[in-house]
């Protein structure tokens, strides 16, 4: 999504001339950049080879311009264009196959990312699922949703790790409109639901005293948290993403928020690495991901481990 900002803010000119003069500027800016000297690490053997590009293009890939969808608005429209194109949602939050290639079946269900959680730790991160499911988008409200994306906050969450830098870089820098059609378009995607094992009523049991010990007094007993306190964990699509790896993230790390996204009255959470040990923070993970009506797979104490 990060190129849209670009796009918004500098609009490519219409004329040869104008064109011309646009990237003569550009040329005389990174003229004025101090070279640096640096090698690329080597592709080896396999990735050097160029032709099983073309062979993934055949297979996967499906070149043609945005055509509007007649049955729906303009609205609706400029939202898909937004979502599809420029802003490539589905790159993160749609799973991939084997060959890395985006599941069309499953689009918009979550993503699996890779992204700093502390500094110099590099670990996993789960791209929510964005379509209408329980587990996704569907208790938020077209309006939660736009507030979220142009700000970093609503009342449904706010913006952490990876997606700090998305708000911060491109959906900050929309028009309103623009975020709200994104929002539009978003929430008309069909539902993704998880069908998959959920957690046991004694691995919620397990969970319970630790909820309540660290986290029931900001997040409340029911889940749903408080505009004076945090989000809501009932209903949240961090929480239920199908891989647990960004519920992980924060419970060890933080949410890293970003100084440039304030999230209103709501306390900061620190973390809990060096508090919990890896089967406790299994333990209380599995508490949210089976209480209030939330639908998870269970997540095991290597799980955690892999998060450190």
């Amino acid at each position: 999504m990060m190129v849209i900002a670009c796009f918004r803010r500098s609009p490519i000119p219409r004329s040869p001339k104008q064109r011309t003069r646009m990237w003569t500027r550009f040329y005389a800016y990174l003229r004025t950049l101090k070279p640096v000297r640096n090698a690329p690490p080597s592709n080896g053997f396999l990735f050097a080879m160029r032709w099983p590009l073309a062979l993934w293009d055949a297979l996967f890939f499906n070149e043609g311009r945005f055509v509007p969808n007649a049955t729906q608005s303009a609205e609706w429209n400029r939202g898909a264009y937004l979502v599809e194109g420029l802003g490539h949602c589905s790159a993160c939050h749609t799973p991939r196959s084997l060959f890395m290639a985006e599941d069309s079946t499953r689009s918009y269900a979550g993503g699996i990312i890779q992204g700093e959680v502390a500094k110099g730790k590099q670990r996993r991160w789960s791209a929510v699922n964005l379509s209408s499911s329980k587990n996704g988008l569907g208790p938020w409200s077209v309006n939660d949703l736009a507030k979220y994306l142009q700000t970093g906050f609503s009342a449904r969450a706010g913006s952490f790790g990876p997606m700090n830098e998305v708000i911060l870089n491109s959906l900050k820098n929309l028009k309103s409109e623009d975020v709200h059609a994104v929002a539009v378009y978003l929430k008309s995607l069909p539902a993704r639901d998880y069908t998959g094992a959920t957690v046991s009523a004694e691995q919620i049991k397990a969970g319970e005293p630790i909820y309540k010990a660290r986290c029931e007094k900001c997040h409340s007993s029911s889940g749903r948290g408080g505009m004076l306190s945090s989000p809501p964990v009932a209903g949240s699509a961090v929480v239920q993403a199908d891989d647990p790896a960004s519920l992980i993230n924060i419970i060890l790390y933080g949410p890293e928020l970003s100084k440039d996204i304030p999230t209103g009255a709501w306390e900061t959470m620190l973390p809990y690495g060096d508090v919990l040990d890896d089967a406790q923070i299994a333990a209380v993970a599995n508490y949210l991901r089976g209480s209030w009506g939330n639908r998870g797979a269970p997540v095991t104490e290597s799980e955690v481990a892999q998060q450190r």
